[in-house]
């Protein structure tokens, strides 16, 4: 019979050195229990055992005084780690320290080896490296946060990483550099919210957390956030659903995919913030900026009604090079900006321009389409076409209401 290792650390405080010598391995799990210690200590020769369950009511540290090495005993346990526990009535803080055992000194560079980490309700702080070299690499996040601040984490080049965030708010700090697993995938569940926090660094010269391998993500339900951060994902296919959430917040923070889709869902960009894409789909999407935010795709596909509103300031709102609008689909703008280099209007299309300005250089019309494609400007909304509808194409219907503004170039 295959079995965890339960470690029940009763108060939080570190072994001294001889308590970790006396508990050495474990020797007979799962009776030991400690209040936290030596890593040396929290591990077992006996390969019935194939993960480990640590918790307890006031948070613990682990001082890491080896190298582990989760291919052999006695770290092999290491491989699947719970932190924390559903009971617990409030987060525990856990502490991986890196330690030299004989100097007695703290903050050396240590690695840990994992491959499946499982947090509920618990603050980590990794104060060493975390290195994830399992055949098939997980982090699951219950109401929890990994703070990476001290050292990045390492992920195996050959097997792929999967983030789960299944409930409550759950965070990443301080996360950077490459990852470079061989795919990721990252799914925030209904409920659940999961933020990359101080995660990459800002600026015009910044340098983003970067998910360098195939990415696909799934927000289903839930928020994805990213405050103070630089985060860029080579997605495949990042797909925003049922009411789901992306925030931005603060100052400078850039959040970058490949393939991005927002369905039924919905994108907040606070000042200053920039969301960029190369390849977007809004779909009963609803998008709102404040001063500064941007949101720039190369390409943006609206196949569902879809609303934005916000401010009116330069630099915020859509701005597409290509924009593909979807037969018999609305495009609300309430306020805020939206600029397209090419604008396609398929059969059907409405645009309905009720604030702010609609600036496109050429449209283009299905020159087959059954229906008149309409773009409407209403009272407090502008629209400016520099370069005019495209002469093959003249099936779009532009009305001007109630002080409406054209302007033709």
């Amino acid at each position: 019979m295959r079995k965890a290792l339960l470690l029940g650390f009763a108060a939080g405080l570190m072994l001294l050195a001889s308590q970790a010598m006396a508990n050495a391995y474990c020797a007979a799990p799962p009776t030991c229990t400690d209040n936290g210690g030596f890593i040396g200590s929290i591990s077992t020769f006996d390969t019935n055992y194939i993960s480990l369950l640590m918790s307890t009511n006031n948070g613990f540290d682990v001082l890491v005084d080896q190298d582990t090495v989760i291919g052999r005993t006695p770290h092999h346990i290491w491989a699947d780690v719970t932190l924390g526990s559903a009971s617990l009535s409030a987060n525990i803080g856990v502490n991986f320290t890196g330690y030299d055992f004989y100097l007695g000194t703290k903050k050396i560079n240590r690695t840990v080896e994992v491959s499946d980490l499982t947090l509920i309700k618990t603050d980590l702080n990794t104060g060493v490296s975390l290195s994830f070299a399992g055949s098939d690499n997980n982090i699951s996040l219950t109401e929890s946060t990994i703070n990476f601040s001290s050292q990045d984490p390492v992920f195996s080049t050959s097997a792929p990483l999967t983030i789960n965030a299944l409930s409550g708010t759950n965070r990443f700090t301080s996360f950077e550099g490459n990852i470079d697993s061989l795919s990721t995938a990252i799914n925030v569940s209904s409920g659940a919210t999961l933020d990359f926090y101080l995660a990459g660094s800002l600026g015009s010269t910044g340098t983003p957390l970067y998910f360098r391998s195939a990415v696909t993500g799934l927000v289903d339900g839930g928020t994805l956030s990213f405050d103070r951060s630089n985060v860029r994902f080579n997605s495949s296919s990042f797909t925003f659903q049922n009411s789901a959430t992306l925030s931005l917040s603060q100052s400078n923070t850039t959040a970058t995919f490949d393939y991005l889709s927002l369905d039924n869902s919905q994108a907040n960009l606070d000042n200053n913030t920039s969301l960029v894409a190369t390849d977007a789909t809004l779909s009963n999407a609803t998008l709102s900026f404040n001063s500064g935010a941007l949101f720039s795709a190369d390409i943006l596909r609206v196949t569902g009604d879809t609303t934005i509103s916000g401010s009116e300031s330069v630099g915020s709102g859509v701005d597409a090079g290509i924009g593909l609008f979807s037969a018999n689909t609305t495009y609300t703008q309430n306020s805020s900006l939206s600029s397209f280099n090419r604008l396609y209007l398929y059969d059907g299309t409405d645009v309905e321009i009720n604030d702010g300005t609609f600036t496109v250089h050429t449209v283009y019309a299905d020159p087959h389409a059954a229906t008149v494609a309409d773009i409407n400007v209403n009272s407090g909304g502008t629209q400016s076409i520099t370069g005019g509808v495209h002469p093959s194409n003249r099936l779009v219907d532009i009305t001007v209401a109630n002080c409406g503004l054209l302007n033709v170039d």
